[in-house]
């Protein structure tokens, strides 16, 4: 009897020990997380704080706050911003986690914005808003390997005023991090049932919902993403007018390609209503491309960009508070030296001859018949098949420059989509060669690279075809109109 009784208090004093050892793992962990969180880069002014941890044995209590200090802090004029903005945090310790249950794993939080040290009139109104419930709410869960889950979400909204009527059934973020690493990271966005309606107008969305995956980072600096998000039932009414409405999916993504990275992305629009677009529709799709963009390059461009945002916010900073003054110079010197660094990065490092290319493909359709096709692309081939750099890129003549792409456009266009003041416009180039009629279309297939064209299987040259264009537009005399004014002024009166 005495052996069970001693082998239970071993057990009962393993697993207490194992909760203050999983307790403190726990706060160095949120610890560590938050101070990970950047919100203004290259500056501390302001930044995400633990300013509170009370740690128990079987769960502690946090609250993480936006701090503002340094030169933001002065701006104030000495009112304590500090404190006014932040999470309480109740943070369940492992190996046993009673949270919503039972289960096994370092730790569990839930989360909620606290209200309560915000100015009296902002708190009623977001307790009018959120029905008393926190703006945000969250919950999370650390697995022993470092693992994450976690939801972010918003209450419920239905508000009514005589300025209008705001109504949001459900907003939530759910991210997985499936291990210590910081990447990958997955999320899930999930909206329904918004709505805004004021005296100008309202605009309604039925959901919309998807992936947003972080798959890596390289070099700390440039993610390769891939999203998947699917929009129904979005619409803009004015003065009962529907003036837009739409379903939407968008993709897109970026890959690692060893030196180089590609990508792709593309937007689909379904039951289209937009009666105020120059080309009616009921679905399109608008796409784009890309191969072969120096990876190294655009870590480095990267890197440039976030130090110009660091010294442009230094400088509105001593801007604002009128300290600092005599750094102006320092800071005006070190922007021109990025963006000369900007230039020669793009320049000289970005393009790969031969190997970058850019696709953009646009397509329309109306009652399930094609309206319109646009699809080209382009081939960066430097000059002579090197790069050069900024300034002497800026020195080349249009023929040079024109050297330095092998492009190629395709256009197809129904007539019924042709206005009336082009149409006469168009006939003319039918007859140079420059478009084709056929079937009830308008067809155009330009190759260019260097002086040379071919249009429509005819080869010419960029001169050639400048010379035909003004002999087919001359420009207006006195008060007439040209045909691209005519087609902009009926397009006003529409």
């Amino acid at each position: 009897m005495k052996g069970l009784l001693a082998l239970v208090l071993v057990l009962v004093l393993g697993w207490l020990g194992a909760t203050w050892y999983v307790g403190m793992r726990a706060e160095e962990m949120v610890r560590s997380e938050v101070s990970n969180l950047s919100l203004l880069p290259g500056r501390d002014d302001i930044v995400l704080d633990v300013v509170r941890y009370d740690r128990g044995l079987f769960s502690s209590e946090a609250d993480t706050c936006l701090v503002i200090q340094g030169d933001l802090a002065a701006l104030a004029g000495g009112a304590d911003l500090t404190g006014t903005l932040c999470m309480n945090s109740t943070i369940y310790h492992g190996p046993l986690i009673f949270a919503d249950g039972v289960a096994l794993g370092l730790a569990a939080t839930r989360d909620a914005f606290d209200v309560s040290a915000l100015p009296p009139s902002g708190k009623a109104v977001l307790e009018e808003i959120f029905k008393g419930r926190a703006p945000l709410e969250g919950r999370s869960f650390y697995g022993f390997d470092g693992s994450l889950t976690a939801t972010l979400e918003m209450p419920p909204v239905d508000v009514e005023s005589p300025m209008g009527k705001l109504e949001l059934k459900q907003f939530s973020v759910d991210m997985v991090r499936p291990s210590a690493n910081s990447y990958p990271l997955n999320s899930y966005l999930t909206i329904k049932g918004f709505h805004a309606d004021s005296p100008k107008g309202a605009i309604s969305l039925d959901s919309l919902s998807g992936s947003m995956d972080v798959v890596a980072m390289l070099d700390d600096e440039v993610p390769l993403t891939n999203v998947n998000l699917a929009s129904k039932g979005f619409s803009y009414i004015q003065d009962g007018l529907t003036l837009l409405a739409f379903d939407a999916i968008l993709q897109g993504n970026s890959q690692d390609k060893g030196a180089v990275l590609n990508g792709n992305s593309g937007i689909w629009l379904e039951n289209v209503q937009a009666p105020l677009l120059p080309i009616p529709m009921d679905s399109a799709y608008i796409g784009m491309d890309f191969e072969g963009i120096d990876k190294a390059a655009l870590v480095r461009l990267n890197r440039i960009t976030r130090e110009l945002d660091q010294v442009q916010t230094a400088m509105a900073l001593s801007a604002i508070s009128g300290e600092g003054a005599e750094d102006i110079n320092s800071q005006i010197e070190r922007m021109q030296t990025l963006m000369d660094d900007m230039m020669g990065v793009m320049s000289e490092k970005l393009l790969k001859p031969g190997d970058s290319t850019l696709r953009m493909k646009m397509l329309v359709d109306l009652d399930g018949k094609r309206q319109f096709t646009f699809d080209s692309k382009a081939r960066y081939l430097g000059l002579e098949g090197k790069n050069l750099p900024f300034h002497e890129l800026m020195m080349l003549d249009e023929s040079e420059l024109n050297t330095m792409l092998d492009m190629t456009v395709h256009l197809d266009v129904a007539d019924s989509v042709i206005p009336v003041p082009l149409l006469e416009q168009l006939q003319a180039y039918e007859a140079q060669g420059l478009v084709v009629h056929e079937n009830d279309r308008w067809r155009g297939d330009i190759n260019a690279r260097g002086d040379s064209l071919i249009i429509n299987g005819k080869a010419t040259s960029v001169a050639e075809v400048k010379a035909l264009i003004e002999t087919l537009n001359p420009p207006p005399q006195g008060d007439d109109l040209s045909m691209e004014e005519m087609y902009m002024l009926e397009l006003d009166e529409q």
